[in-house]
């Protein structure tokens, strides 16, 4: 399948809007970049815990079975900014080691 085909049609003309952005523009900004600090990853380890603990499977974890009142409103930039913007973000900060 290309970009071509008639499932995926190129744009008429030339794209426009808050999900245009150019690599020199991104290079030059952090404004993409949602860095978590110890506190946000507290919060993530307590969360995870609690769901552990209350015996949550993974698959049927709810938004209120993992609450995050301390990052919830960046993590709501961050979709916002993922759906209706750029197109992407980058989360620095994450122990992945874990």
């Amino acid at each position: 399948m290309t970009v071509n085909d008639k499932n995926f049609p190129m744009a008429p003309g030339p794209v426009g809007g808050s999900t245009v952005w150019r690599g020199q523009q991104t290079a030059a900004s952090d404004e993409w970049v949602y860095q978590l600090d110890a506190a946000d990853i507290a919060e993530l380890d307590a969360a995870a815990e609690a769901t552990e603990t209350a015996g949550v499977d993974i698959l049927d974890i709810t938004q209120a079975d993992f609450t995050l009142p301390g990052i919830a409103s960046r993590l709501a930039e961050l979709r916002n900014d993922l759906l209706h913007g750029r197109g992407f973000g980058y989360v620095r900060g994450l122990p992945v080691e874990r």
